[in-house]
């Protein structure tokens, strides 16, 4: 009687149908079950398998027929779902971050998806583990979100934000994302076959809804730019490093480049800017010139145009320009084909973030909190630019066009707005049918 380990012993070998492989019955000593596993024309070995019983004559009759079944599958280049190598959930998710970090690194895949990177390593890991991918189930998945949350929780600046809002669970949109990271293990799983695709289970949805962001009123901009503008102040204080200066330098311009077209305050649209995507144009309306940025990457992945009024934006521009000696005598149509950055230190570096300086600028300014304590980020500026271009009565098509939405997803976020904007529409007209009846109705009930 042959043996295999130490803790198993082969009870009984078989030929498969062709005599190219090769099936074996072991009995194990942790186990009163017996196991079975084939060897292939190549030589390796499948994983071993329950054969659910401890008879060794059925236990020979299973390993004789999954093996049939396996060898006439392989014929046909097919590998059936219960004899795939088993790999856990750990593993297939640092395969995931390794390939989205490559492919991000490369400029492959949307620089976005880094979060999915953090949710993986931070939340799915340590929630799921060395599970087998084959082994999580409904079950498995029905506490994941209130484990999300409790994680997200654990952070200091996360749990003051939870009770200062009065929070319970994450928001919709961050388990949307989440579940988008999440998917792509069990797509990967299956693209190996080590689950079949209709195996892939259904992830757990939910999440409170987004409330709207911190905004800014016109007065608190004109408060913040005229802090920004002062002569010797803010953006010139002597007291800062000179990286520091020329931080608040650029972090100038930008807040009024994204008071001008709403732009994401990103990597993609704003800190990758390019001189070459600029242009300006006269509007055959009103003969104003307008300035076009074309916009090649953003968070949907779609390409846009976004206008704004080149007068407005003229002077930040040209400040960008002319930090440096070869751009500084450039007509503009020049300096719109060119291939470097527009925000960049006099080094010629560019800033990777300008949050710190800009959370900085807002304590300086007494602008950290709008009226209902929302903490303001960049991204505030463009929910003051919609505002702004709602309360102007802009088409909602013209809005989400320069904004990269959907004309949907700006009534929705901001149908508190359109209500107040559009009352005069539904008092504009008052049918006659309605006065009369209305007069009847008063006469009668007298």
């Amino acid at each position: 009687m042959a043996k295999r380990g130490s803790t198993e012993r082969i009870l009984e070998r078989g030929k498969g149908p062709d005599k190219d492989g090769e099936w074996v019955v072991l009995a194990r000593k942790t186990s009163p079950r017996l196991y079975y596993r084939f060897r292939m024309p190549d030589g390796s070995w499948t994983k071993k398998k329950s054969t659910k019983t401890t008879d060794r004559k059925k236990a020979e009759k299973v390993a004789e027929r999954k093996w049939t079944l396996f060898h006439e599958a392989a014929k046909d280049g097919v590998q059936l779902p219960e004899l795939a190598p088993k790999t856990s959930f750990r593993q297939l998710a640092n395969d995931v971050n390794r390939n989205l970090d490559m492919g991000i690194r490369k400029g492959n895949i949307n620089a976005k998806q880094r979060d999915y990177i953090t949710y993986n390593r931070k939340y799915h890991i340590p929630y799921f583990g060395n599970t087998p991918i084959d082994k999580i189930g409904p079950k498995m998945l029905e506490g994941l979100n209130a484990y999300r949350f409790d994680v997200w929780l654990a952070e200091p600046k996360n749990k003051k934000k939870a009770e200062r809002k009065n929070l319970t669970e994450l928001g919709k949109s961050t388990i949307n994302s989440m579940n988008a990271a999440l998917s792509k293990v069990f797509q990967l799983a299956a693209n190996r076959e080590y689950i079949p695709e209709y195996k892939i289970p259904k992830l757990p949805k939910g999440g409170r809804d987004q409330e709207q962001g911190a905004s800014f009123e016109i007065d608190e901009v004109e408060q913040m730019l005229e802090f920004l503008e002062k002569k010797d102040g803010w953006v010139n204080d002597p007291k800062v490093k000179h990286r520091s200066q020329e931080m608040r330098h650029i972090l100038r311009d930008v807040i009024y480049l994204l008071c001008e077209t709403g732009i994401r305050a990103g990597e993609s649209e704003l800190y990758d800017m390019r001189w070459k995507q600029l242009s300006t144009y006269i509007d055959p309306y009103d003969k104003v010139e307008r300035l076009n940025i074309k916009i090649t990457k953003s968070k949907t992945g779609k390409k846009r145009d976004v206008v704004a009024d080149f007068a407005a934006l003229k002077p930040i521009l040209k400040r960008q320009a002319n930090k440096f000696p070869e751009l500084k005598e450039l007509p503009w149509k020049e300096l719109f084909k060119r291939p470097e950055q527009v925000f960049r230190y006099p080094d010629g570096t560019r800033p990777l973030k300008l949050n710190a300086p800009f959370d900085q600028l807002l304590r300086d300014a007494d602008l950290m909190y709008d009226n209902e304590g929302n903490k303001r980020k960049p991204y505030s500026f463009r929910h003051y630019y919609i505002t702004r271009q709602i309360e102007n009565k802009t088409s909602l098509y013209i809005i989400a066009k320069n904004c990269g939405n959907s004309p949907r997803t700006i009534e929705k976020n901001y149908d508190h707005l359109l209500t107040k904007t559009r009352a005069h529409e539904f008092t504009r007209v008052t049918p006659k049918s309605l006065l009369v009846r209305s007069k009847l109705d008063e006469i009668f009930s007298d």
